[in-house]
C-alpha cells in the first residue's frame, strides 16, 4: 500500500522495494552510546548524505541500481561503496618537503577505482600542483610523485578516486600525516 513513515508510538512503516513493511518503534532514549559507537553513528550519518546527494545524478543512480542484489536499492548500494572506501591511508615516509617524491595512498578495501587525482596545496588551501596518480599493488593503492622543483611547503593533499561515474575525494592534512 506504500505506507511509510512513523505509527503510533510502538510501530512505523518503511519500504522495502515495492512492499510497506512495518517495523517495530525501538526506544533510544536511555541508550549510553561508547565513544567507537558514537563514531559509527556519525561515519555512518556522513555515508547517508554523501549517498543523497550523489543520487540526484541519474547517471550515478543508475550505476548503483545496476549493481544491486535483489532487494538491495541504489541508496543501500552507496551507503555500502562510502563505507567501504573512504578508508584511505597515506604514506608521506617518502616524501621529503625540500626535494619532492613519493606519495603512496593505500585502500583496506577493495574499492575498484580506475583511476585517482591528487591534488597539492599550500597554506591557505592555494593549490601548488595537481595531477594524475599511479595505480600501484594490484589496484589497492596508488602512488604519486610530487615535483621535485616545487619549494613551497605543502598542508592539505586532496586524493580523488574515479570509479565509472562514482568520485569519492579524501583530504589529509599534511602537518598531522607527516608528524
Amino acid at each position: 500500500m506504500h505506507y511509510r513513515g512513523k505509527f503510533g508510538q510502538d510501530f512505523f512503516f518503511r519500504m522495502c522495494g515495492n512492499k510497506s513493511v512495518m517495523c517495530k518503534l525501538h526506544d533510544y532514549s536511555n541508550m549510553v552510546w561508547s565513544g567507537r559507537q558514537q563514531d559509527n553513528r556519525k561515519y555512518f550519518r556522513r555515508a547517508a548524505r554523501w549517498a543523497q546527494s550523489v543520487l540526484v545524478d541519474e547517471k550515478v543512480k543508475r550505476y548503483y541500481k545496476k549493481k544491486a542484489k535483489r532487494g538491495q536499492s541504489a541508496y543501500n548500494m552507496a551507503i555500502a561503496d562510502y563505507m567501504k572506501t573512504v578508508r584511505l591511508e597515506a604514506d608521506f615516509r617518502f616524501y621529503d618537503c625540500l626535494k619532492g617524491g613519493k606519495m603512496k595512498f593505500s585502500m583496506k578495501h577493495v574499492f575498484g577505482a580506475s583511476s585517482a587525482e591528487v591534488i597539492i596545496s599550500g597554506p591557505g588551501g592555494i593549490v601548488i600542483e595537481r595531477g594524475p596518480a599511479k595505480m600501484t599493488d594490484k589496484g589497492f593503492g596508488f602512488e604519486y610523485n610530487a615535483n621535485p622543483e616545487v619549494d613551497v611547503k605543502l598542508r592539505y593533499v586532496q586524493i580523488t578516486l574515479h570509479r565509472g561515474p562514482v568520485a569519492l575525494t579524501r583530504t589529509f592534512d599534511f602537518l598531522k600525516e607527516f608528524q
